[in-house]
């Protein structure tokens, strides 16, 4: 709701600045929700023009995996670090 607010009041401030400018309007954006969805699906677009997509799922895939990795050693070894008398 709070991130709606600003970039609803970011769009107002830029339309009042841009009041004199005469800019074509785009009628197949009229919401953040839609323009955020064009943006993301041209740059999808773009990452598939230059690798290919089951390049790109793979590298997400492997990329999510080395991440959970981290999170789960990192969660391991607090948990080793709690349990009293440790590895002396």
């Amino acid at each position: 709701m709070i991130v709606k607010g600003l970039v609803t009041a970011l769009f107002a401030i830029l339309k009042w600045l841009l009041t004199p400018v005469n800019l074509p309007t785009l009628v197949a954006i009229d919401d953040v929700q839609t323009m955020v969805g064009y943006i993301t699906s041209n740059a999808y677009n773009l990452v598939y023009f230059i690798l290919p997509k089951g390049t790109v799922s793979a590298l997400f895939t492997i990329l999510l995996a080395v991440i959970a990795a981290r999170y789960l050693y990192s969660f391991i070894m607090w948990v080793i670090r709690k349990i009293p008398g440790g590895m002396n």
